[in-house]
């Protein structure tokens, strides 16, 4: 460990402290402070409290009251504001599940040292301050209202959300283009007939890339019931990150296309993140699921309703579609023409396995 960080303090001391001090060396109050600062007396306390930033004119009107020189005050108050930022990082950095990250292969180690750990927070980030990490990945409302979750832990969520946008660096993508996207979804709805996702997923990746969107397909840390989620880059290109939640077809594709529904009809300025099994009724995500729903099955159900279905019927109307049955099964029990215990055998389930989705041994039977 670099000893600088080894003996940080995990406190900050306000030049404020060292200013009484030196007032009182010779015999000099607040009151004379003010004077000498050219300041109201409650300026002069609150610079005392450090709830003001000790500027050059300040601290070279300090060196002719105390003594001392402007680069010490100065130094002084750079080396209070560096130690409040790192504390602030601190905070946020003993949130966030990097030992978790460690397990999933995002970080290399889960430091324990605090100053390592915000080090670390910063670098894997890569933000200059708590505001900048809260707008784009902490609580801010925007995440909220995206995710019907209450109970998520959002600095875990936050990790996945980074990771998502760290593996996209990694994926060659073209130039964004809306019609092109439009395009690929006409053709990419066809993939779910693939049971594999070790087939299909880097089908899918190439075929998003080439119109300027990055899909990445990660699991995420305990308590981030998420499904997917879909938000602009630094670069400003789309990112869609799906989770493989329930680890089954229907949902991976129904959630595939409800963020690509976000990506097409929605501003991305905010971002996306979906828990579509805990959703508000109406407004965004609403108008995300139809996309979802008309993409899928753009004839509907309507062949299906009123009878008394089999597997045989799910599969060929399946078939006919262009789509997975599981898929077809996911949408009858969604609206009620099935239960929810009914056909899930034409489900294909998944499993993770050093970190990508594979098709689960018991679906590699069935297929």
């Amino acid at each position: 460990m670099n000893p600088t960080i080894a003996f940080a303090p995990r406190w900050a001391s306000a030049p404020g402290e060292t200013i009484v001090e030196a007032l009182q060396r010779r015999n000099h109050t607040v009151d004379d402070l003010a004077d000498a600062l050219g300041v109201s007396d409650p300026i002069a306390r609150a610079l005392v409290t450090g709830a003001i930033e000790l500027t050059e004119p300040f601290a070279a009107a300090l060196a002719r009251l105390t003594g001392s020189s402007a680069d010490f005050w100065l130094r002084r108050e750079r080396n209070y504001r560096d130690s409040l930022r790192w504390l602030s990082f601190d905070e946020y950095a003993q949130q966030v599940p990097f030992e978790k990250g460690e397990e999933l292969g995002w970080v290399e180690r889960a430091p324990h040292h605090w100053r390592e750990r915000a080090q670390q927070f910063v670098e894997f980030f890569e933000v200059e301050s708590i505001d900048d990490w809260r707008v784009r990945y902490g609580d801010s409302s925007a995440l909220r209202r995206a995710s019907g979750a209450f109970d998520t832990d959002i600095p875990a969520q936050a990790l996945w959300l980074r990771q998502a946008e760290r593996e996209a660096d990694s994926i060659n993508i073209g130039a964004w283009s809306k019609a092109g996207l439009s395009e690929a979804v006409r053709n990419a709805r066809h993939l779910s007939r693939l049971p594999d996702p070790e087939r299909f997923v880097p089908q899918l990746k190439k075929m998003l890339a080439d119109v300027g969107v990055a899909l990445v397909v990660l699991p995420t840390p305990p308590r981030v019931p998420v499904s997917g989620a879909a938000r602009r880059r630094r670069d400003n290109r789309p990112l869609i990150a799906l989770s493989g939640r329930y680890l089954t077809d229907d949902h991976f594709w129904f959630t595939l296309f409800h963020e690509i529904g976000h990506v097409l009809r929605h501003e991305l300025e905010s971002g996306f993140v979906d828990d579509l099994e805990h959703q508000e009724e109406g407004g965004l995500e609403s108008e995300a699921n139809d996309f979802a729903r008309r993409t899928l099955l753009p004839s509907g159900l309507d062949e299906l309703r009123g009878r008394r279905l089999i597997y045989k019927d799910v599969i060929a109307f399946a078939a006919a579609a262009g789509i997975a049955p599981g898929v077809v099964v996911g949408q009858l029990q969604h609206d009620g023409i099935l239960e929810r215990n009914q056909l899930n055998q034409a489900k294909r389930r998944y499993r993770w396995a050093a970190g990508q989705l594979v098709l689960s041994r018991h679906s590699q039977r069935g297929s």
